[in-house]
């Protein structure tokens, strides 16, 4: 194969801001709910960490986090100043609860930042 500059496809991902494990728990938002009840998201409780399982193996989560289903249904965390700089955010979904953004006030942040869209 030849040395080749390339750009990712513009392809939508639904992500979500991890904030804690009790936000989790109680979020409304159904990829997330059903990713944890498979275990493809795991709390452990003795070490108080929270893991996604990702094709590389399990990868700790950190508050702030952003939880990424890839186009093949695939999860993985990103940092948030990795997130800010390779996604730009086109919309909130309809169970967009707790999503709380950058600002972490509990308010949604919308695609620019701003609290309240």
């Amino acid at each position: 194969m030849k040395a080749m500059i390339a750009r990712k496809k513009p392809v939508e991902v639904e992500c979500y801001q991890y904030t804690n494990i009790t936000n989790l728990i109680l979020s409304e938002i159904m990829w997330v709910m059903k990713s944890f009840g498979e275990g493809k998201i795991r709390y452990d409780q003795e070490d108080d960490i929270t893991y996604i399982h990702t094709l590389e193996g399990d990868m700790k989560v950190s508050a702030g986090d952003i939880i990424i289903k890839g186009v093949q249904g695939e999860l993985y965390p990103c940092k948030p100043d990795v997130f800010a700089q390779t996604y730009e955010v086109i919309r909130e979904t309809q169970d967009d609860y707790p999503f709380n953004g950058p600002g972490a006030g509990g308010e949604p942040v919308g695609p620019t930042g701003d609290k309240g869209q």
